[in-house]
C-alpha cells in the first residue's frame, strides 16, 4: 500500500502544479494572499484554542507564502511600489514570527488587515491593460513575463 501512496501523492503534486501553471499572474498573486490570510485567521483561532503546535505550523505557513511573495517581487520594474510592498512583506514577517513566539492572537489583527487591504489592491489592478508594457517574451522555462508599469512589480513563476 505504500507504493499507492506514494503514486497518489505524486499525482496530486503533478494536478496541482498543472493547475498552478494555467492560473494567471493575477490569479497566482491572489492565491497566495488568499492561502496567507488563511492561514493566519486559522492561527489566530488555534492560539485562542491553546493548539500551540498547530497555530506554529499555520503561522510558519502563512510567513512561507509572504517569503514567496517577497521572493516575486521584481525590484527593477516596481520601483517605489515594489519597495513599499518588500517593507510590508518584512514587517509582516517581523509580526508572524512575534505571535508565534508570544502566541498572543490579536497580534494577528494588523497582519490580517494588510493582507486584506493588499489582496484587494491586487483583485483591482487590470493586468490586460498593464501587459502592453511587457518587457520580456515567454520562455518555456519562465511562461508568465515580467512587466514593466507600477502596477506590475512581480514575476511569477510557477
Amino acid at each position: 500500500m505504500p507504493e499507492a501512496h506514494v503514486l497518489s501523492t505524486k499525482a496530486a503534486k503533478s494536478y496541482r502544479e498543472e493547475h498552478v501553471n494555467a492560473l494567471s499572474q493575477k490569479e497566482l498573486i491572489l492565491m497566495l494572499y488568499d492561502g496567507a490570510i488563511k492561514f493566519c485567521t486559522e492561527a489566530k483561532e488555534a492560539i485562542r484554542e491553546k493548539q500551540y503546535v498547530q497555530s506554529h505550523q499555520l503561522i510558519t505557513r502563512a510567513r512561507n507564502v509572504i517569503l514567496e511573495l517577497l521572493r516575486i517581487l521584481d525590484m527593477e520594474k516596481g520601483g517605489e511600489v515594489a519597495r513599499n510592498l518588500q517593507r510590508l512583506y518584512v514587517y509582516i514577517i517581523a509580526r508572524l514570527i512575534e505571535v508565534n513566539l508570544t502566541k498572543e492572537p490579536n497580534l494577528l489583527d494588523n497582519v490580517l488587515s494588510i493582507l486584506r487591504n493588499l489582496r484587494s489592491a491586487w483583485a483591482e489592478i487590470d493586468f490586460e491593460e498593464a501587459a502592453v508594457g511587457r518587457t520580456e517574451t515567454p520562455h518555456p522555462d519562465n511562461p508568465r513575463p515580467k512587466m514593466a508599469g507600477s502596477a506590475c512589480m512581480l514575476s511569477v513563476t510557477a
